[in-house]
């Protein structure tokens, strides 16, 4: 699965969609829809954690 997704950064200009890759066979493992959506979202976070920078000015 490709999921879509963004980060509003108070910038004027569009942000720019970010995409992350879950292996399906992780998804099918889920027993429950709820499931499926916390694995998606927690994915969501480490992609997104692993991303961000920052620098001292």
């Amino acid at each position: 699965m490709k999921v879509r997704w963004e980060v509003n950064d108070g910038y004027i200009g569009k942000s720019r969609p970010q995409y992350t890759i879950i292996d399906d066979d992780d998804l099918d493992e889920c027993e429950t829809e709820e499931d499926r959506e916390k694995l998606i979202e927690d994915m969501i976070q480490e992609d997104f954690e692993q991303r961000i920078t920052w620098e001292r000015i």
